[in-house]
């Protein structure tokens, strides 16, 4: 069963700052990760995320899962489990999708060695990348992919890959499941760049709990951290109209 936007603001697993945000990050061409940690519901996330593309654009959707249904009494749920595949074929799979020349690539995991063939053709090619990773936080989704293609590449030291990471995501997303079940965006990261050797990362919106209560569950909102206003300024410039809503807290 697909998930709408309208759903995700009804639940509040985001507000329409956080949505419009989003929006405009992916009608303007930025790659994206988003990171999350078992059962958050990354994947189905980034399949409602998928609903800002143009149909008219050529898109290719690499699934490293497959939906299974479990029945629990009466229920009956649709799970996703991991695929067993290697890193060779994950490899494969993911420059078989480039040599078609799409304008985007969705990527549903990210789980081994193939992250480095996968940042490295996206840093050379002019495709949009949206992608997932099994990660706490941004700052482990970007720890992961430096230990997975650091696997793969070990003629190379950190440096740079980091580089490379820093040339390949513009933006994290950090979703998570807390603990009254509900699932939220925690939080948006831009990938700034590279200096001293390290991945220069900056917050760009978080959620804040305000209250944590055992019938209503946990209630917050979601706070600018360091408002990208240069980076409006830059798509307002390319003709993009920038929702009021991320003008205002």
């Amino acid at each position: 069963m697909s998930i709408n936007t309208d759903q995700l603001l009804n639940w509040a697993t985001l507000d329409q700052k956080v949505l419009d945000f989003l929006r405009l990050a992916i009608e303007s061409g930025k790659n994206i990760l988003i990171s999350g940690n078992i059962g958050s519901g990354r994947v189905r996330f980034l399949e409602t995320l998928e609903s800002f593309l143009l149909p008219s654009m050529k898109k290719i959707k690499i699934s490293h899962f497959k939906t299974i249904q479990v029945k629990k009494g009466q229920e009956v749920r649709k799970v996703n489990i991991e695929k067993q595949t290697t890193d060779l074929i994950r490899t494969k799979k993911f420059l078989n999708a480039v040599y078609k020349k799409p304008q985007i690539i969705l990527l549903d995991n990210i789980l081994g060695t193939e992250s480095f063939e996968i940042m490295r053709q996206t840093s050379q090619n002019s495709f949009q990348l949206m992608a997932s990773i099994q990660a706490d936080s941004s700052v482990d989704a970007l720890e992961r992919l430096e230990a997975f293609a650091l696997l793969e590449s070990s003629q190379f030291t950190s440096a740079p890959i980091r580089k490379l990471i820093s040339n390949s995501f513009d933006f994290i997303i950090q979703f998570s499941r807390l603990d009254d079940g509900k699932r939220r965006v925690m939080e948006i990261s831009q990938v700034v760049g590279y200096r001293n050797q390290n991945i220069e990362v900056k917050k760009i919106i978080e959620f804040r709990v305000i209250s944590a209560d055992p019938y209503r569950g946990i209630e917050g909102r979601w706070d600018w951290g360091e408002r990208p206003v240069e980076w409006f300024k830059q798509l307002e410039g390319r003709g993009f109209k920038i929702p009021t809503t991320l003008f205002y807290d």
